[in-house]
């Protein structure tokens, strides 16, 4: 198995069908082998078995591509339910990467591809990580309100004056991580909600791996469950306890 990609989903079902189908319908063809994981992060009652039947179909059709999904009870935030896919394929196969990317298809399918094939090709190991980032650049597009993009802004560069991290965007939905490299620190690793990112990136280079942010294709899609004000308080607090934690970069 090259790579296992995680799919973490708080109640999905709508939204996810869409994207899980250019998701496979650009895997199959891809020259690497990858395994789909979604996981369920305690979405409750008539979600969960309304994501089954999404699940249920897609194995059906793609069955080399998508694995038994993982239901989890209750709610562990969304980086508990990244790790509990990256910990399972982590002990029950031996993927070379692990991936994850958002449920609601804002990262193209092509760019997870695209990611993913640039760490299998990078055989000297120079990168041990590949994060997606919204920016400009090399010709590629990001669509975003204009409040998410400034509140990003704000967050990145207090996450960049706390932790020393030099990093654009930390909180991304497309990283993909070597197996080895997440092993490594996997233990350690405390944060299980929407800061998860920020400590995953500081542990890595704490480490001494190495990490490549790329720009990739990002379009907004409507019927985000993040809550700019609530949850933007909630990760500042986080970032300072990932700070008092492990220090800085």
């Amino acid at each position: 198995m090259h790579c296992v990609i995680a799919i973490p989903c708080f109640r999905e079902s709508k939204r996810l069908p869409l994207f899980l189908d250019s998701l496979c319908r650009e895997l199959v063809g891809a020259p690497f082998q990858t395994s789909i994981l979604i996981v369920d992060d305690g979405s409750g009652y008539p979600e969960d078995v309304a994501l089954g039947s999404v699940t249920d179909e897609f194995r059906r059709k793609y069955p080399q591509l998508i694995a038994e999904p993982i239901f989890l009870k209750p709610n562990r935030g969304k980086g508990g339910a990244v790790y509990a896919a990256w910990n399972a394929a982590a002990s029950n196969s031996a993927p070379e990467l692990l991936c994850f990317v958002d449920a609601d298809g804002a990262v193209p399918a092509t760019e997870v591809r695209r990611l993913i094939g640039e760490l299998l090709e990078d055989k000297e190991h120079r990168w041990d990580a590949l994060f997606g980032s919204r920016i400009k650049l090399l010709g590629k597009t990001v669509h975003r309100r204009i409040s998410r993009h400034y509140t990003g802004r704000v967050f990145a560069t207090f996450v960049s004056v706390i932790t020393g991290l030099e990093i654009y965007d930390s909180q991304c939905g497309l990283k993909v991580i070597r197996r080895d490299a997440f092993c490594a620190i996997a233990s350690r690793l405390k944060e299980n909600r929407y800061a998860f990112d920020v400590e995953l990136t500081l542990l890595l280079l704490k480490n001494r791996f190495r990490i490549r942010e790329t720009p990739i294709d990002w379009a907004e899609v409507p019927g985000s469950k993040v809550n700019l004000l609530k949850d933007s308080i909630r990760m500042f607090s986080d970032v300072i306890r990932i700070w008092r934690r492990w220090g800085a970069a």
